[in-house]
């Protein structure tokens, strides 16, 4: 199954935004059951990366290999503008509103609708319509903090190997886990065999079973570490040993299983 980048967005957006915002909420509907906001935020704290937001924001994500185009514009201008009537009666708040769009990249037609845009700072945009929308470019972005998390999550592919050349070379641990778990392929042509076998030895597990879930995290980096780093009984009590089955498979457990064995057994030979 291909990976689900829109969803994957919103609840990063969710998690770094709800540390900054009097409330945020994710898949918002306006005019009817079949458009949706990506997020929604309210009251956000004017810090960090989003500094520049308003107190209503409207956000749109794309995925990384994605160009945000005109048509992409529009359909977001009027979901934006459904969101203010239904919530708050119009253009009576449009002058607190804006909407956000994050992309790798966007269409020269959407740089220069309805006119030249305003450079908020390199990497961000304000097109000069009513309600404003910000454009964060994540290829543009300066490859420095607090950019850094936009630029792995949303960027192309080619940009994501300038990031992990700067995390190599810099040393910034703290972004080896995202990078080794969402955009391996670039890591993989960026660092050599023996940085990636530092990158899995440096993964948080605990930190990636909250961000990803312990299936997902079991699938990557196998049973046996995370067994090692949480415990079999948080395995178990976690997800339940039919969940565990059914998500993983019998077979794949069975031969996880016997590869443990076999090291073990490789082990006890060595002591002897």
């Amino acid at each position: 199954m291909a990976f689900e980048w829109d969803e994957h967005q919103r609840e990063l957006l969710v998690k770094w935004l709800r540390r900054r915002a009097g409330r945020v909420e994710a898949q918002v509907p306006v005019g009817g059951a079949t458009m949706f906001l990506d997020a929604l935020v309210e009251h956000p704290l004017r810090s960090g990366f989003f500094d520049f937001l308003p107190d209503w924001s409207a956000i749109e994500n794309k995925a990384p290999a994605d160009s945000f185009g005109i048509r992409d514009l529009l359909r977001f201008l009027g979901k934006l503008c459904l969101g203010l009537e239904s919530r708050w009666g119009g253009r009576c708040f449009e002058s607190k509103a804006a909407g956000v769009v994050i992309a790798a990249k966007v269409t020269r037609e959407v740089r220069d609708w309805p006119q030249k845009p305003t450079l908020v700072r390199a990497g961000i945009l304000r097109l000069g319509c009513r309600p404003a929308i910000f454009l964060v470019l994540a290829d543009e972005l300066p490859l420095r903090e607090p950019n850094l998390p936009i630029i792995l999550h949303y960027a192309s592919h080619n940009r994501v190997k300038e990031l992990v050349r700067v995390v190599l070379n810099q040393q910034l641990t703290r972004y080896l886990m995202p990078l080794y778990m969402y955009r391996r392929e670039a890591l993989r042509e960026v660092a050599s065999e023996k940085e990636i076998e530092m990158v899995r030895k440096a993964i948080d597990i605990k930190s990636a079973i909250e961000d990803l879930g312990l299936a997902r995290v079991i699938e990557e980096v196998g049973l046996d570490r995370v067994i090692e780093e949480v415990g079999l009984d948080r395995v178990i009590a976690e997800i339940g040993r039919d969940r565990l089955c059914q998500a993983l498979g019998p077979e794949w457990i069975l031969e996880q299983a016997a590869e443990i064995m076999r090291r073990r057994g490789n082990g006890a030979a060595r002591t002897e």
